[in-house]
Order: C-alpha cells, then sequence, then structure tokens
C-alpha cells in the first residue's frame, strides 16, 4: 500500500465514523466558558500525584482516562 492509498483509505474510514452532534452554546454562555465547560483542575500532594502516574502506567491510560475512571468509580459507589 502506497502512501496515497493509505491516505484515501484513512478518509474513508474517517467518514465511516459516528461522530455525535455538536451541542449548541446557550446565549447566555461567553465562548471560553463553553469551551471549557468541562474541565477541572487541582493540585496534587506530591504523593498523591505519583500514585497517579503509577497508576496511568500501571493500566495505560492518560491521566485523563484515568481521572475518569477514578472519578466515575468513586460516585458510582458514594452517590
Amino acid at each position: 500500500m502506497d502512501d496515497a492509498e493509505f491516505h484515501d483509505s484513512m478518509i474513508e474510514a474517517y467518514k465511516k465514523q459516528h461522530r455525535a452532534k455538536a451541542e449548541a452554546k446557550p446565549a447566555n454562555v461567553d465562548y471560553e466558558g463553553w469551551k471549557n465547560r468541562h474541565r477541572i483542575s487541582a493540585k496534587l500532594h506530591g504523593c498523591v500525584y505519583a500514585d497517579l502516574m503509577a497508576f496511568c502506567r500501571k493500566h495505560g491510560m492518560s491521566v485523563n482516562s484515568a481521572s475518569n475512571f477514578i472519578l466515575s468509580t468513586f460516585f458510582k459507589t458514594n452517590v
């Protein structure tokens, strides 16, 4: 498979993906507020950060995926 065939196959694969429709921004929310509506940030103690990184490496996850997994697991059992 040459480069052109590869790129053509990737374009076709992309077209077949079922993507969710974009959610419309409400008029009363500014652009930055809408763009960052699901973003969280935290200052972690050094030992907690090291544990998070070790968890990510052990499970082959990004920090984002690991955070989603940990939070969803916590909320399933504690809410």
